[in-house]
Order: structure tokens, then sequence, then C-alpha cells
């Protein structure tokens, strides 16, 4: 199915007018076909009843196609040893390490093509580059490393591993270790409250 549509963004007081984007939707990759600066008061007037804006090209823009299939990652493909890991860190650390092991199991190869952490905090350390081919038993590991401010609380992470039958969402916390209690010392009376006997 093929969906168009108009975005329409008033340029403000630089003299410009209107800025009509004429939008194609197709299969869910997005792809931009016009895009025309329309003069203020232009006789032109931007109607979505139009169509067309302009049979003048001016941009053309397209979406990278994803690198990996759309929706869900299906458990009867890729079996995981878990989906959220947790670390504990101890005071001062600023480094939450976690491995993540996976297992083809369906009876086809699987291509993993993309690890995308949610945050620059955390990096993926892989054994080799992507695309990974993985065949039918197949395992693999996903080393990543989330860095944490010194004696943050906890800091909660996704990690996003594409592959062409779909998509799975990981979850990685750090907890940060309580700050050290402060020792209580008992109060020191006063000079000449000290009573003897």
């Amino acid at each position: 199915m093929k969906l168009n549509y108009f975005l329409f963004a008033a340029a403000g007081l630089t003299g410009f007018g209107l800025m009509a984007l004429n939008a194609s939707v197709q299969n869910s990759t997005q792809q931009v076909t016009q895009a025309r600066v329309v003069p203020a008061g232009s006789p032109t007037a931007v109607s979505p009843s139009q169509g067309v804006v302009s049979t003048q090209t001016v941009v053309h823009l397209k979406a990278p196609v994803p690198s990996s299939a759309g929706g869900p990652l299906s458990n009867n493909v890729i079996a995981w040893d878990a989906e959220t890991k947790e670390v504990v860190l101890k005071a001062g650390e600023t480094e939450a390490h976690y491995t993540f092991n996976l297992t083809n199991v369906s009876p086809s190869d699987v291509k993993v093509t993309s690890v995308t952490p949610s945050c620059g905090c955390t990096v993926a350390q892989l054994a080799s580059p992507l695309p990974w081919t993985l065949a039918p038993g197949a395992t693999a590991q996903i080393p990543l490393t989330m860095h944490v401010a010194p004696n943050a609380p906890a800091v909660m992470k996704t990690v996003t591993v594409g592959t062409d039958k779909g998509a799975k969402t990981l979850m990685i916390k750090a907890i940060g270790a309580p700050p050290a209690p402060t020792p209580i010392s008992p109060p020191t009376p006063a000079p000449g409250n000290v009573k003897t006997n």
C-alpha cells in the first residue's frame, strides 16, 4: 500500500513563506519525493487537494534501508541465555561487563546484521566484524561494556540485535555500590560541663 501525505511548516519571519514536502511511504520505508519553498503570498498556494506542490523536483531524499528484517525476532529462531543481565558494581568502579550467549535454534542460517546499544556509554566488543552467519545449532557471544559514573545508583540500557529474521532488544543494568556509611562518634561535652564525682 502506498500512502501520500504532505508536511507544511511555517518558515517564520524569514520571508520564505511555507515549505511543502510531498512524501511517499511504502512498506515502512519513507521516501521524500519533492520539497520546495513556496514564497509568502505566492499564487501557487499549497493545498493537499492539489496532490503535487510543483512539477519541479528540488530535493530527492531516501531513507536508508534497514539492516535487519522488520519486527521482533521469534524465540524459535535464536535462543538467548538471558534477555536481561545485571551487574552490581563495587565502590568506585566505572565499568560493567556483560556477555550474552546466543544459539541458532532454527533449521536455517541466521545472519546477525547489527548490535546497537541505546547509548554511547555502552560498547559491544565483537570477536569479528558483522554480519555473522550462524548455521543451525551454531552459537555466538556478544560481550558488552557499559561505562558509568562512579557510585551511580542504577543505570539501565538496551542493546538491539538485528538479524535477517527480525530484531531482539536485550536489557543491561548496572547497580552502583551504596555510599560508605559516615561514622558517627559520640558527642563531645562542652568545656566546663563535665561533672566529676
